[in-house]
């Protein structure tokens, strides 16, 4: 299923390879099949979905997540309390370590890594960096033929 053809959501490509913006559904009401059908599919041809001004809370956040697969545990690093699968990330000016330094937050570094990771930004601080995703694929495509790729 080509996203172009998505009837209960708007995908917006964000670049010719990667990404892109959903809207026209509400995460914190229970999506119906098609809409994750849909969602799944744009995640799928564009690697990573972006969901803005979302006011999800943990509850609605791990419903979502529950859609697509069995949720997973952070292998090294614990997550809450009363929420294991949830693993709250916070930096700030005076953080002397910034997630993912050593470890992968998004579980890809264990030997049958989840299907994806879903995060939620809820501050931003006053400078904004870009966080880049970057599909191997569409890399090796559209690199010359003296390229050496190690995936």
């Amino acid at each position: 299923m080509s996203t172009a053809s998505c009837q209960t959501i708007k995908v917006t490509p964000l670049t010719p390879h990667v990404g892109a913006e959903i809207g026209a559904v509400d995460l914190t009401q229970e999506l119906n099949a098609a809409q994750i059908v849909e969602i799944r599919a744009a995640l799928v041809e564009h690697g990573v979905v972006f969901f803005r001004e979302q006011p999800i809370d943990i509850g609605t956040l791990k419903r979502f997540g529950q859609r697509f697969g069995e949720l997973s545990i952070h292998s090294s690093r614990k997550g809450l309390d009363e929420h294991p699968e949830v693993r709250p990330i916070h930096a700030d000016a005076t953080s002397k370590h910034v997630a993912g330094e050593e470890w992968h937050t998004d579980l890809s570094c264990d030997a049958i890594p989840p299907m994806g990771s879903i995060l939620h930004i809820h501050t931003l601080p006053p400078v904004r960096r870009t966080t880049a995703a970057s599909p191997s694929a569409a890399s090796i495509r559209t690199a010359s033929t003296r390229s050496t790729f190690i995936a």
